[in-house]
């Protein structure tokens, strides 16, 4: 696939801008622009017309020195509002939204001293209203680095701030659930050497019980960090400026795996290009071309946008655009003019203008290999997918609703009106590969990797809600299916 862009149209906001989001501030189904002024101590919002339009800037003051926002339903009321750190202060400035796009004067909360700059909103303590974390980079002389918590209401107010030990100086934050267990946890990233990202494991009441550190090196801007599941494992990965580290469930990583590219990144956007299901990222990097003589100053930069498409969450095919003599501060992306296709919008340093760039390109079905949906009748016999799926559905008994399960790219499994009926907790969990259950229904398939001995694996076995019998197909290492129990008629191996 090929991503073509038109020409970038410019929308002028008045004064330098920084940190980019997109969201719909007015609930008419078009994605909005949003921008940090700082110089002006303001946001500024381009509302979308929905055609790749945009109108006339407005902006919001917030007074202080921001460094950091975020977007969310602070008062449960549907419609989005924002929360902007102040480094300085030291404070948290909420902004409540009306729903048509403006908003309410802002309410300022105390945080804990000490250049503040990461900030995320999360549900901490598991009560159903987000809340507010933020992280200091530099605490001062004698005092311990640490994050602020502001356990929200769920009426746009917080109460007082909490602190808790974060063990090294962080200018960014992110939040996940980062072990399965439920409950949020937080990931901070040290802002000086050693370059160490740090997860506080949360207990679910709003405190956290254990932290893990990893060194990490090769990361070209420590500002940069974001959670998201890259490869549809079920499992929340992290992404830095310049690598990702899949998840294994357990609060533990893979090695990392290397985006390639060329200078140093200046921001990157989690989005979807070629509909695939993947997330997709596309990143803005600027490399020094030409230094000058007298004081090796950098005279001359090149900027560019790689976007890197996901093929199966491991692998990522990239293509570049550039932009000569241009320093590009950030990115945003979003369906601008309602074509479902993924459009980018950019801010320029020391320039005052977004620039919107409407994706041309000719969306195909998918990237990867041709998608096998199945969602028949098994009443010619089972189907054999080989015995290497990545992904299964697993879950405690009642669990229920529908799923679909994405397998390398390359199947999609769709199931209605699902329950877990009985579940085996043994004592060892399950490794991937290896033999699988294929479970029969009316409306699809399951898989259930099955690779170690009953005494010692822990699986869940699911059905159908209308779908009572006991029924499966076995596939062993060789691909060979064996039927088990006693299939309904029409169905069977």
């Amino acid at each position: 696939m090929n991503i073509t862009f038109s020409d970038s149209v410019v929308y002028e906001s008045g004064q330098r801008m920084e940190i980019l989001r997109v969201s719909d501030f007015n609930n008419d189904n078009n994605p909005d622009i949003i921008s940090l002024q700082p110089i002006s101590d303001r946001v500024c919002i381009f509302l979308g017309a929905g055609d790749g339009s945009f109108g006339v800037p407005s902006y919001y003051g917030i007074g202080g020195d921001e460094d950091g926002m975020e977007l969310g339903d602070l008062n449960n009321d549907g419609s989005i509002d924002i929360a902007v750190i102040d480094f300085v202060g030291p404070k948290v400035s909420i902004l409540i939204g009306k729903g048509d796009g403006t908003f309410f004067s802002k309410v300022d909360y105390e945080i804990v001293f000490g250049n503040n700059r990461g900030i995320t909103l999360v549900d901490i303590n598991n009560d159903g209203n987000l809340d507010v974390i933020t992280t200091n980079a530099n605490p001062g002389t004698g005092n311990t680095p640490s994050a602020s918590t502001l356990i929200g209401r769920g009426d746009g107010t917080f109460n007082s701030y909490s602190t808790h030990n974060i063990h090294f100086p962080s200018r960014a934050a992110s939040s996940a659930d980062i072990d399965g267990d439920g409950r949020q946890d937080l990931i901070s990233f040290a802002s000086r050497s050693p370059r160490l990202i740090s997860i506080l494991f949360g207990n679910g009441n709003g405190a956290f019980v254990t932290r893990l550190d990893r060194l990490i090196n090769d990361v070209s801007n420590f500002y940069l960090l974001e959670t998201a599941d890259i490869n549809n494992d079920g499992k929340f990965d992290i992404l830095f400026s310049d690598f990702i580290l899949l998840g294994k469930g357990n609060g533990a990583f893979e090695d990392p795996i290397y985006y390639g590219i060329k200078g140093e990144v200046s921001d990157f956007y989690i989005t979807d290009f070629d509909n695939n299901t993947f997330q997709d990222i596309v990143l803005s990097s600027q490399e020094c071309v030409e230094l000058q003589a007298e004081d090796e100053e950098c005279e001359k930069y090149l900027s560019r946008i790689d976007i890197l498409l996901n093929q199966n969450g491991t692998f990522f095919s990239k293509q570049t655009i550039e932009f000569p003599d241009e320093r590009i501060e950030s990115i945003t992306s979003g369906d601008f003019n309602g074509d479902n296709k993924t459009d980018v919008s950019i801010t320029k340093r020391h320039d005052t203008n977004i620039y919107v760039l409407i994706n041309k390109s000719t969306i195909a079905e998918t990237t990867t290999e041709p998608t096998t949906t199945v969602s028949t009748k098994l009443d010619e016999g089972c189907i054999l997918l080989s015995a290497v799926p990545t992904t299964f559905i697993q879950g405690p008994i009642g669990m229920s609703g529908s799923v679909r399960i994405n397998i390398l790219g390359k199947y999609a499994l769709e199931i209605e009106d699902f329950e877990v009926r009985e579940a085996y907790h043994l004592s060892e969990p399950c490794e991937l590969g290896g033999p699988m259950w294929v479970g029969g229904a009316e409306d699809g398939i399951i898989l259930y990797p099955l690779p170690c001995e009953e005494d010692s694996c822990e699986r869940f076995v699911g059905f159908p809600n209308e779908f009572d019998s006991e029924s499966f197909c076995i596939v062993d290492n060789l691909g060979i299916m064996q039927e088990v129990g006693a299939f309904p008629e029409g169905y069977g191996c």
